[in-house]
């Protein structure tokens, strides 16, 4: 059985899992961001659907009589649970759904959330194409995951961060700015983790992690399309010793690409 499928296995069996989301959900104060977009969200109007919504916890936070909240999540035990979370809620629905192939129409949806899901997407570009096309005109997209891709950082199945990975991975992202600022490079690249590294018999903080997301591409990816984009990846409170030196410097244009935290905001002209 390849990576892919043990994965989706996992997802759909391991109640364990989604109780240690849901609780996280509850406790965690670490990114405040996280509950001001869900604060917004339950404000605006139209239809709202949340990808990689899990047992439903966020949804319910941004649901109001003045809009339409949709849950889509691959797994169909996350989607049972969040269905049963619901009640008789009729401003919801949960459906169980392959994120790279979206079961809406095109230009159908007023808001787009997700919410630490997308270290767990083997195509992410995929994903981000669906976005794209079901948004309407003037429709909004919100992105909450791990800044992986960052020299200060690394998936947990790296391990710690070292001077010489710092170094290396520094000059690797000047490089690959360069390559999109100077010589317009379209392409979008996100780095992929060997699955032989994935173990899923330890059930932790994105020990299930396939790719280390970049905010540098997801930037470059919707400013390509036009659209208006804000980011920020300096928002969390936890930082290591070497991030918090660099957290001052965190208006430099390359510096500022380099929080732990992946934070993006885009809307479609």
């Amino acid at each position: 059985m390849n990576k892919e499928k043990e994965l989706f296995k996992f997802y759909n069996q391991n109640k364990e899992y989604y109780s240690l989301i849901e609780d996280s959900h509850k406790q965690d104060n670490t990114f405040p961001i996280h509950k001001q977009i869900i604060r917004g969200c339950n404000k605006k109007q139209g239809l709202i659907v949340d990808l990689g919504c899990g047992v439903g916890v966020d949804i319910f936070g941004m649901s109001s009589n003045a809009n339409f909240c949709l849950g889509m999540d691959i797994s169909s035990f996350a989607i049972a649970q969040a269905t049963q979370n619901k009640d008789h809620n009729k401003n919801i629905e949960f459906k169980q759904a392959n994120l790279e192939k979206l079961p809406l129409k095109d230009s159908s949806v007023d808001t787009v959330t997700s919410f630490f899901t997308f270290e767990h997407l083997f195509n992410p570009e995929k994903v981000l194409d669906e976005v794209d096309r079901v948004l309407k005109s003037k429709g909004e997209f919100f992105l909450l995951c791990p800044n992986y891709v960052s020299p200060f950082r690394g998936a947990p199945i790296f391990g710690g961060v070292h001077k010489l990975k710092v170094l290396y991975k520094m000059m690797l992202y000047l490089w690959r700015m360069v390559n999109v600022s100077l010589f317009r490079k379209k392409d979008f690249r996100v780095r992929l983790i060997d699955s032989n590294l994935i173990d899923l018999t330890k059930i932790g903080e994105d020990w299930d992690a396939v790719n280390e997301p970049s905010v540098f591409e997801f930037v470059h990816y919707f400013r390509r399309k036009g659209y208006s984009v804000d980011f920020q990846t300096w928002l969390s409170p936890v930082k290591s010793g070497v991030e918090k030196f660099f957290s001052y410097f965190k208006k430099i244009l390359v510096i500022k690409y380099c929080g732990p935290v992946c934070y993006l905001h885009v809307v479609k002209k």
